[in-house]
């Protein structure tokens, strides 16, 4: 825990209370906001890919989706919450895709409450700047209130995993880690950096039950529509577009690098994961052997590491390094939220249909200049791996550059 000075309870009970209090009331309104855009807004493709999974959930049975909807490639769990959400908002006259959204506002609502914990040991003030900034950050804000899927709800609880780790609340953290893999298969990723975080053999034995507990609900799936399952959700590959590695091949045909970049993308984009996986590994024994990072930078390295390698992506993947970075690095959360918001601005707005409520139609691939937004937000990813890998050559308990607070654990 930071040990706090003296004078720091009377700036506390000074103007500093009144700073803070109003940093956590614009968090509130940023919250809020969201609520303004779910009404005024239908979403992404993705909503009416929901609103579509969950009719046919409600008519002929989970199980049987799985089998007759190649599109829905989500663990079970998101299916009956699609469902729920359907008969609720049928029952209270309002669009699927209102009652939808607010699981995921509703998650933003919690890791903003999950960062502010994080931060209050430093200062009051700084764990609400930390707050405001989460809570008006425009990728979130874009995802969780506009977009039409599971990601923010997704994210907040890997937050919520490391956060449990760091309070050394084991079980919790499993159990917290695999409700995120219940939302989305992508924090599997998390699994070696977490675990090997969890420095205790005891306490690795109750993540890992935590674990054990939140796959129950897979069972019954494989069990029933175990080759549907494997066709959809673990043989699903996103698509190839001008993101990232594979901007650089798309945006080289009709070139001459088009030969190499055909020759490279044919190698990779079958192989990336074979490379995301490494990177993951290696990411979780370097945290093992030079323990510099806490679970929040651990969390945050894999996600943005995930979206510096991958060979397929949606846009909504953007949303996931966000909280964790926010509980990681203040200031690298901020540059990154604010140019991966303005690529997904800019490409919602592009592929806007000028329906209202606004409704956003992707088609492949996104066409430039949307891309080079996107590039700015992928090299800022770059950037921060390059910063946090130099982290490793220095001594354990090393201040966090650009944040808020020197590297401490988290109180009780």
């Amino acid at each position: 825990m930071v040990e706090r000075r003296s004078g720091d309870r009377s700036s506390f009970l000074g103007p500093a209370s009144h700073a803070t209090t109003w940093l956590l009331a614009l968090a509130a309104v940023g919250i809020a906001f969201r609520l303004v855009i779910v009404r005024s807004s239908l979403g992404s493709n993705d909503i009416l890919t929901w609103e579509g999974f969950a009719r046919t959930i409600r008519s002929d049975g989970l199980t049987a989706t799985y089998w007759s909807h190649a599109l829905f490639n989500h663990p079970p769990l998101p299916g009956y919450l699609a469902s729920w959400s359907l008969t609720l908002a049928e029952a209270l006259g309002v669009r699927f895709g209102i009652v939808f959204k607010l699981f995921q506002v509703l998650a933003d609502a919690i890791a903003a409450f999950l960062l502010w914990r994080r931060w209050r040991s430093t200062s009051p003030r700084a764990a609400a700047v930390a707050t405001a900034l989460f809570s008006w950050n425009p990728v979130s804000l874009l995802i969780s209130s506009h977009h039409g899927n599971t990601d923010c709800l997704c994210a907040m609880l890997c937050l919520l995993a490391a956060d449990l780790i760091e309070r050394r609340r084991a079980l919790g953290a499993g159990l917290a880690l695999g409700a995120a893999i219940n939302v989305k298969l992508i924090p599997v990723l998390l699994i070696p950096a977490l675990a090997l975080a969890v420095r205790e053999r005891r306490d690795l034995v109750r993540f890992t039950a935590g674990l054990a507990i939140a796959a129950v609900p897979f069972l019954p799936v494989l069990l029933a529509a175990g080759p549907a399952f494997q066709r959809n959700a673990l043989a699903y590959r996103s698509n190839v577009d001008n993101w990232g590695v594979n901007l650089f091949v798309l945006q080289s045909q009709g070139t001459r690098l088009a030969v190499v970049a055909k020759r490279f993308a044919s190698y990779y984009n079958p192989t990336g994961r074979t490379f995301i996986l490494a990177a993951m590994l290696a990411i979780a024994v370097a945290g093992r052997l030079r323990p510099v990072w806490l679970a929040y930078d651990l969390g945050a390295i894999c996600f943005s590491a995930f979206l510096v390698l991958t060979p397929g992506f949606g846009i909504q993947y953007i949303v996931y390094p966000v909280p964790l970075l926010f509980a990681a690095n203040v200031r690298w959360a901020t540059k990154y939220a604010l140019l991966a918001g303005l690529f997904g601005l800019v490409a919602y707005v592009t592929f806007w249909t000028g329906d209202w409520p606004a409704r956003s139609r992707f088609i492949p691939h996104y066409p430039m200049p949307i891309g080079l937004f996107g590039l700015l937000a992928w090299v800022a990813l770059v950037r921060y791996l390059v910063e946090e890998v130099a982290r490793l050559g220095r001594p354990a308990g090393h201040a966090l550059a650009g944040g808020l607070s020197p590297r401490v654990r988290a109180g009780p």
